[in-house]
Parts: C-alpha cells; sequence; structure tokens
C-alpha cells in the first residue's frame, strides 16, 4: 500500500510539473494578457494573430458601412485602435528579439502581427478621414449647436387623433 501511494504521488509531481512547465500552446479566443505573452509560443502568437485578424475585419466592415454616410459612428474609436496597436507594436518588437535569439519558428508570425499592424494603420487613417473636422463632446449644451440647411423646414403633421372608446368595457370580468 506505502509504495502504491508513492507511486500516485509521484504521478502526481510529474503532472504538475508537465502543466506548470508548458508553455500557453494555443490563445483562448482572445487577446493574451502579459503573463500569457511571456509565456506563449508560436502557436499561441499564431492564433492570437488570427484573433487581430478578425478584430481588424471589423474594424474594416465599419467604416466601409460609414463611407456614404453624412454621419456615422464607428464600432471603434481612435483610443481603442490606439491601443491595438501599442499591443501589436509590442508583440512585434518581443517577437523580433527572439527570432534575433535564433528562435526561426517565430518569422511566420512576425510577417503575420507586421501586416495587422499596416491594416490598423490604414483603419487609423481612415477614421480620422471620416471623423468630423470639429469634435463635439457628449456633454456639449444643445443649444449651441445649429443646423443649416437650405431646404425650407416643414411643420410636422398634426397628431391623429385615435377613438379609445371601444377599451371602456376592459373593467368587466371575462
Amino acid at each position: 500500500m506505502p509504495a502504491r501511494n508513492n507511486i500516485i504521488t509521484a504521478i502526481l509531481a510529474w503532472f504538475l510539473l508537465i502543466c506548470i512547465s508548458l508553455p500557453i500552446t494555443a490563445a483562448p479566443g482572445r487577446i493574451l494578457d502579459r503573463i500569457e505573452v511571456e509565456q506563449a509560443n508560436s502557436t499561441a502568437f499564431a492564433a492570437e494573430a488570427e484573433i487581430f485578424k478578425s478584430i481588424g475585419l471589423s474594424i474594416a466592415l465599419s467604416i466601409a458601412q460609414c463611407q456614404d454616410q453624412a454621419v456615422c459612428e464607428s464600432v471603434v474609436d481612435k483610443n481603442e485602435l490606439d491601443f491595438l496597436i501599442q499591443n501589436l507594436d509590442d508583440r512585434i518588437n518581443r517577437l523580433v528579439i527572439k527570432h534575433q535569439n535564433g528562435e526561426e519558428e517565430y518569422a511566420d508570425v512576425i510577417t503575420a502581427y507586421v501586416n495587422q499592424r499596416e491594416h490598423y494603420l490604414a483603419y487609423q487613417r481612415e477614421l480620422e478621414a471620416l471623423s468630423p473636422s470639429q469634435d463635439i463632446s457628449p456633454d456639449a449644451d444643445m443649444e449651441q449647436l445649429t443646423i443649416t440647411t437650405d431646404e425650407p423646414v416643414e411643420e410636422a403633421p398634426a397628431e391623429e387623433v385615435i377613438d379609445l372608446s371601444i377599451f371602456e368595457d376592459v373593467d368587466e370580468d371575462l
């Protein structure tokens, strides 16, 4: 019996050692946090690059919807886009250092991150082009805003009166 307990303890210790020492092998469907970035391998970075690609496609679609509209609100703002670009820059810098230290498996991942960074910079330029020239804060006094048009302003049609007398017997039990 004591030998069996020693075997079980050894297996558990070996299992815990393997679990703790294994690097993260795949991104869990989101951008990696700082700790995960430190432990990630090329497979995890490649999965994260796909997540950045998916986010980028959403941004591109949002910008495309705003192209021909006078007023449009994109799904991403400048600060969020700056944050994503900053994360991409961080990944590129980390992976370039690893690649220079002889870890060749990061070459394709670096290329994927650089391509996504270029796309995000293009999205940033497009978003700036879509933004109005004057920023209006959400707290601005609405009375100060004026809308001018060349078209005459039409009065709203009078509301139609609806006869609600058919509901007068609602109090009766059914």
